[in-house]
């Protein structure tokens, strides 16, 4: 068997344990329920005063196969000043779930640096990633909404092209090539396809959004979207976010 070979069955492992870490979190949730100045990519920078030190988004999640869906999650972030930039916690706002992810900031306000915990019984076992400042950071196994885009956006229309290296256990690594895109949408139509709320698009000034999507490329050049964000030039935090297996939406007080 060729080291290339070895390479690609040792990547397909790492991804199947992924969705099946994704998976086993999802079924932990329903059992568990039932029984400020970071970059704003619509522009260079972001208003320090415009983050709050805590803010709180709710998602909801889709596990295929399952009877029923998982209890939605509210997710609160605490941001704290750093030596090296901030630093922003994010955890259940109700306590009930056994996950929770540290983000560390550089000076530049990019996400450098996740640590994530879950709780498996007595044990809480740590997950870290650490991600290049110049390219989008995404979290494809993360239970609460980490992702971030680190990069300012393209152009109404336009497109940008990034590749991003992957470790895939302790030696194996692989690059994911993938493709970002911005279109601009009203309010109303995001009101209309349940990105919004009527209270939220009442309470934002600007009626223009910007709608990014991430899609990972293939090797034939076709698209998978892994992640999309609705972002308003008012506030430096999305609006509204979506994986395949997750839905989120900014709580506005």
């Amino acid at each position: 068997m060729g080291l290339e070979t070895q390479t690609q069955e040792k990547t397909d492992k790492k991804i199947c344990i992924m969705t099946g870490t994704i998976k086993m979190l999802l079924r932990l949730i329903c059992v568990i329920l039932i029984s400020g100045t970071l970059t704003n990519p619509y522009g260079t920078e972001a208003a320090a005063d415009n983050l709050p030190e805590r803010w709180q988004v709710k998602s909801s999640y889709y596990n295929p196969g399952a009877v029923k869906s998982p209890p939605a999650i509210v997710w609160e972030f605490v941001a704290q000043n750093a030596d090296s930039g901030q630093v922003v916690s994010v955890r259940d706002a109700n306590g009930q779930v056994g996950f929770r992810c540290e983000l560390f900031f550089d000076r530049n306000q990019c996400l450098v640096r996740a640590e994530c915990y879950n709780q498996m019984g007595h044990r809480e076992i740590k997950l870290s990633h650490s991600f290049n400042p110049e390219l989008p950071a995404i979290m494809e196994d993360s239970l609460s909404p980490c992702d971030w885009l680190n990069v300012t956006l393209p152009s109404d229309g336009e497109s940008r092209h990034f590749s991003i290296k992957k470790k895939a256990g302790r030696s194996a690594s692989f690059t994911a090539n993938i493709r970002m895109t911005a279109d601009r949408m009203n309010v109303h139509e995001a009101v209309d396809r349940g990105m919004i709320s009527t209270q939220v698009k009442n309470r934002l000034s600007s009626k223009d959004l910007m709608l990014v999507r991430i899609e990972k490329i293939d090797k034939n050049g076709a698209g998978q979207e892994i992640l999309r964000q609705l972002w308003s030039t008012d506030l430096p935090f999305w609006l509204y976010e979506a994986t395949p297996f997750r839905k989120s939406w900014y709580m506005m007080e």
